[in-house]
């Protein structure tokens, strides 16, 4: 937890206060640097960053601004390379997506026509058999009609050769 933002009691706020007050009270020697002083000290730096660059450039490890320039320009076109080729490889994902779906979609219409044609063949196909089969119910029906009207016709050939 950050020491700055948690929650600090009056003790301790009164402690911190005794320390900033005794560090504001101790007197600090101090030095003042004059104009002179400041050229002779740039100077010596100077001096330090030529001698040091030397030493880099025998060395071959330092680089002008033309070299770090070409080298990024460099960078920016392998850069653009693979941008391009991320582009193409997009592209080419996208005409693959693109086809696979289209292939899809033909492949499921021609399963709907097909299902479509097989549930119109099948759908005739129960039509005429249920006709034909009603067909012999009404031949079976008429057969039992006519056998169940025989004892009928038996007793009434009966009641007029009786009455004959």
């Amino acid at each position: 937890m950050n020491s700055n933002c948690e929650r600090r009691s009056a003790a301790d706020m009164r402690e911190k206060q005794k320390q900033n007050l005794a560090q504001a009270s101790a007197v600090q020697p101090t030095v003042a640097v004059m104009e002179h002083n400041w050229k002779a000290l740039i100077t010596s730096l100077n001096t330090v960053v030529e001698t040091e660059t030397q030493i880099l450039e025998r060395l071959g490890l330092l680089t002008t601004k033309a070299e770090l320039v070409s080298l990024m320009g460099d960078q920016i076109d392998v850069l653009r390379e693979y941008q391009d080729a991320a582009m193409k490889v997009q592209a080419d994902y996208l005409k693959m997506i693109t086809a696979s779906a289209e292939s899809a979609q033909k492949m499921m219409q021609s399963a709907t026509n097909t299902m479509e044609v097989r549930s119109g063949e099948v759908s005739e196909s129960f039509s005429k058999v249920i006709c034909e089969e009603q067909k012999s119910l009404r031949k079976w029906m008429i057969r039992c009609l006519l056998i169940s009207l025989i004892p009928s016709a038996v007793q009434i050939i009966l009641l007029l050769t009786q009455l004959i």
